[in-house]
């Protein structure tokens, strides 16, 4: 009977200990908020028409990763598509585009600070000078411009001769880079430019046309900014369709110095230099030295994924490659250190669009 009794009591155990309730983020995550002071921001889209976008932490240390931080602690959704984090004078910034906010936080509790309305389609933020900031807009083409202090919109920066056909999208500002007294912005939706605002005065001294839809920026030094050119994206683009590019420009002369045609019907995005490295996604991750003379002749980490969506690459050279998988689930993360070998892979929120260091 004591025999009996205690099989039943260790079988009793084990079953309690295999029934404890699962991480509802998935293994390799925490529940708890975790506030290093260095880090990872993903910023999760959601789905769009859908207030289900979402800011995730990522501790490279622990290899761990925090969902939902923003909305445990204010008990309320960042909104409907949440498009980029800048981190401004100590405080996160987050655009949440088809809701037309951009909300403030603190970086330590991810409490709201302070909130921006008023702004069409917010996509990028950019610290201009001082408290002055400048938020660039989808389906506009004004830059809207913000005080830091106050959260208060400011005056704005109109785009000139910008093309807003066809009327139902219209044209856009997107990402923004700050060198020296400029900021250079590249015009995304059906437009062809790369923009330079002179942000003493707010205005554009100077347009660059580098072909339809310059669609990502990244800066190798001082003297030259690479851009990547879409060239469309499909077949039939009102604003024309053509093989997508690389392109070097002098920031000095503000002009082209050299450009990379990339073949015809591909899809690139999100491009990222580490001084050394360009990386972009197509067809897999690309890597490409900035003094190099050619294209490379196959990806830096293949994939089968069409769903790739974002990267990143650290301090230490790692490479952080973003997976929406089917736009309608929660996206994945993997992690691959300076060689493409992969590290880890971690489970984030729906559509991961973005990131941003906490350095």
């Amino acid at each position: 009977m004591k025999i009996k009794y205690f099989l039943f009591a260790v079988a009793t155990m084990l079953v309690a200990c295999n029934n404890e309730p699962e991480n509802p983020n998935g293994p390799g995550t925490s529940t708890n908020p975790d506030t290093p002071s260095t880090g990872l921001y993903i910023i999760n889209e959601g789905m769009y028409g859908s207030p289900s976008a979402s800011l995730s932490f990522y501790n490279p240390e622990t290899d761990v990763v925090t969902n939902n931080v923003f909305h445990s602690a204010n008990g309320y959704i960042l909104g409907d598509v949440a498009s980029s984090m800048t981190i401004i004078n100590g405080q996160g910034w987050i655009s949440v585009n088809n809701s037309g906010i951009i909300y403030i936080f603190d970086l330590s509790t991810y409490k709201e600070k302070g909130r921006i309305q008023g702004i069409n389609s917010p996509r990028y933020i950019c610290q201009a000078s001082g408290d002055k900031v400048y938020i660039s807009q989808m389906y506009s083409n004004v830059i809207k411009i913000v005080d830091a202090k106050t959260y208060k919109i400011t005056g704005s920066i109109t785009v000139p001769e910008m093309d807003m056909k066809p009327s139902f999208m219209g044209g856009s500002t997107e990402e923004m880079i700050k060198v020296g007294d400029y900021v250079y912005c590249n015009c995304w939706s059906y437009q062809r430019d790369l923009i330079k605002i002179d942000t003493k005065t707010d205005k554009v001294v100077a347009t660059l046309d580098l072909g339809v839809q310059p669609k990502s920026i990244a800066l190798s030094d001082d003297t030259t900014l690479w851009v990547l050119v879409d060239g469309g994206s499909w077949n039939g683009n009102p604003a024309g369709y053509e093989a997508p590019k690389l392109v070097a420009v002098d920031l000095a002369e503000f002009k082209v110095k050299k450009s990379y045609e990339l073949p015809l019907g591909d899809s690139v995005a999100h491009l990222e230099c580490d001084g050394n490295y360009l990386y972009w996604l197509e067809n897999g991750v690309q890597r490409m030295a900035v003094d190099a003379t050619e294209l490379p002749s196959e990806a830096f980490i293949p994939s089968t994924s069409w769903s790739l969506y974002s990267l990143t690459v650290s301090e230490s050279g790692d490479i952080y490659v973003a997976d929406a998988i089917d736009y309608t689930q929660s996206g994945t993360v993997t992690r691959y250190d300076s060689e493409g070998n992969e590290v880890s892979i971690f489970m984030v929120g729906v559509c991961p669009a973005n990131f941003c260091w906490k350095n």
